[in-house]
């Protein structure tokens, strides 16, 4: 007898054995029972959680000759064993990432108002559709605007946000959900029942569900590889280990201790032992947080090696590390990347205390420094027109040490009208009150010194502004000249353009 794979053995025939799934189930089997079936829907979501096998379903139902109060297809009747075989001449389904071409939608909707040779209506279900091109879709779409009453589009997606919006405003639109790892525990117990498979113990089914990441197919093909490695269908933690290159619990409950407990050494040597048997990285990381947050959520302090480590101290680590994974996926040297994570917080103590260690200099000992750009714009707000006279000047240099600030202020040979105006005494009160008032510190000593030398080229901050100003402008010009289109223009008229006016 030739072997069927559990995902296709298993897949749903029926409403209800659809797993995780109750509140989309309700809402097509309500509108079956009320007669108020729409002429199109979206049904989107991650691969293997039941799309195009619910759309199967729908469909069997909706023609089926002998459907009950249940509203599941009866899987006797001859619209139901068509749909099942994909014979029926009512039914037609398709892959959008093959056949995505304007002429084979036209070729689709080229017999839709042909009526149904047997059941009440004509169900495509398009998968993959957002695979289409943009000209398929504009074809599909006339015909959603103006469906024949007797046509049922499904259009199953794992990316909806590709669909254009005319396309998703003209459909019912379901999400599928992925299976919680409980509902999956659940889900494989039962299976296990029925196969006559058998677990070392419930951990291990756990551990093949989180590797399906929430997908019933994706679990099953797990299941199917792990068995394919097994004795008598019997699974024991080293068979999975094996099968599905997963580190097995005792070595990461030893990585865990050595890292908590700062043995830096042996954790390393654990480590490498498994990225030599080829243990994928998401395979080490992924447990090892699993069981550190079985150790933060004990609410209370942990004893490796007659050594307590606090509940606090645990939830750092736990932060710390989920931070830093996160950049493993991107990391060019994954593995080394991985390796000096592991070690910084295994050093971690090490390291505050190095840091508590360090001297740190008292402000009186730091040379700080004095933002222009932020006090210009500081003083506009009090002063715009002692504002604009400093503008025309510049920062020659300014010394801050311990309580004094000098700051020397330079006008060259063009902005003689404005030194003259900044050097009033009721000027330079003012803005070493406002440096003062700047800065936080009422009892600096500001000295503002203003310097005028027609031998110092240093430009204004209004002269650096301009040319700025012009430079972009320029910027802008020859990005004009040289655009394609004006190319175009110059080549179909015969002529250069030799002027560009760009208003600020």
């Amino acid at each position: 007898m030739t072997h069927i794979v559990l995902s296709r053995k298993l897949r749903p025939k029926t409403f209800d054995d659809v797993v995780g799934q109750e509140v989309i189930i309700r809402s097509l089997k309500n509108a079956i029972s009320r007669d108020r079936i729409g002429h199109a829907y979206i049904f989107s979501g991650t691969r293997g959680v039941g799309k195009t096998s619910v759309a199967r379903i729908f469909a069997k139902s909706l023609n089926c000759q002998n459907r009950n109060e249940t509203l599941n297809p009866c899987m006797q009747c001859s619209s139901c064993l068509e749909i099942e075989t994909s014979s029926s001449l009512d039914f037609l389904e398709i892959d959008g990432a093959s056949h995505n071409s304007v002429d084979d939608v036209r070729e689709i909707i080229s017999n839709v108002h042909t009526l149904p040779t047997s059941g009440k209506y004509k169900i495509y279900i398009i998968d993959e559709v957002h695979m289409l091109s943009i000209s398929a879709f504009n074809a599909l779409l006339k015909t959603l605007e103006e469906p024949p009453e007797h046509i049922v589009f499904i259009l199953a997606t794992t990316e909806p946000d590709k669909l254009p919006k005319t396309v998703l405003s003209r459909c019912q639109r379901f999400d599928f959900k992925q299976a919680s790892p409980t509902l999956l525990v659940e889900y494989i117990k039962k299976i296990s029942l029925t196969e006559n498979i058998k677990f070392e113990n419930d951990n291990l089914i756990l551990k093949i569900c989180r590797q399906g990441k929430g997908s019933i197919r994706d679990t099953l093909s797990l299941l199917d590889q792990v068995l394919s490695f097994s004795e008598n269908s019997n699974i024991t933690d080293e068979v999975m280990s094996s099968s599905l290159g997963l580190a097995d619990d005792a070595t990461i409950q030893n990585i865990l201790r050595q890292l908590i407990s700062g043995k830096n050494e042996q954790m390393i040597k654990s480590l490498n032992d498994m990225l030599v048997a080829n243990i994928p990285i998401e395979n080490i990381t992924l447990p090892l947080l699993d069981h550190l947050y079985g150790l933060v959520t004990l609410n209370n302090e942990v004893e490796i090696n007659s050594v307590h480590y606090s509940q606090e101290e645990l939830i750092w680590i736990y932060e710390g590390l989920v931070k830093d994974f996160g950049w493993l996926e991107s990391a060019s040297a994954a593995e080394k990347y991985l390796s000096i994570i592991l070690l910084k917080y295994c050093k971690r103590r090490d390291f505050l205390s190095i840091s508590k260690s360090i001297s740190v200099q008292s402000p009186e000992e730091v040379k700080k420094k004095f933002e222009l750009v932020d006090f210009l714009q500081y003083l506009s707000k009090s002063s715009p027109a002692l504002s604009f006279q400093l503008e025309h000047g510049n920062l020659k240099n300014s010394d801050w040490s311990n309580d004094r600030l000098k700051i020397d202020w330079l006008y060259n040979s063009k902005n003689l009208v404005f030194f003259e105006n900044t050097t009033e005494e009721e000027n330079i009160k003012k803005i070493e009150e406002e440096v003062r008032s700047f800065v936080g510190e009422e009892d600096l000593k500001v000295i503002f010194n203003i310097i005028h030398d027609e031998n110092d080229d240093l430009p204004s901050l209004a002269e650096i502004r301009e040319l700025e100003r012009l430079k972009e402008k320029e910027l802008k010009r020859q990005r004009l000249l040289s655009n394609e289109h004006v190319k175009e223009a110059e080549r179909l008229f015969g002529t250069r353009v030799d002027k560009v006016n760009i208003e600020d």
